[in-house]
């Protein structure tokens, strides 16, 4: 069970994003394909959390719904990345230099 302890969470415009907690030392293989549900809003009675629009008016339902974590073998997985310098010239330095940051 994670906990908004073990989550980040990003609310930005209209969206709100969540992710486990890299720092907290989660066995990624013991989760992969197993299922989740997620609730955000008002948690109990007692809850002082919940989503607010910016006038603040608070939402009348929490948002629930169910995922599953993608089962895939990380010996095979693989990722790339792509970032664009705008207004930097490109050069083995410059790349040197922001690939140390």
């Amino acid at each position: 069970r994670f906990d908004r302890e073990e989550l980040q969470v990003v609310c930005e415009g209209r969206k709100i994003g969540f992710q486990i907690d890299p720092t907290i030392g989660v066995d990624v293989e013991a989760i992969m394909g197993k299922s989740f549900s997620i609730e955000i809003g008002k948690i109990g009675a007692d809850s002082k959390s919940n989503i607010f629009d910016v006038n603040g008016n608070a939402i009348k339902d929490n948002i629930k719904f169910e995922k599953t974590f993608a089962d895939i073998n990380l010996d095979d997985a693989s990722s790339s990345f792509t970032f664009i310098l705008e207004d930097i010239a490109c050069s083995d330095d410059t790349v040197g230099a922001l690939a140390d940051e």
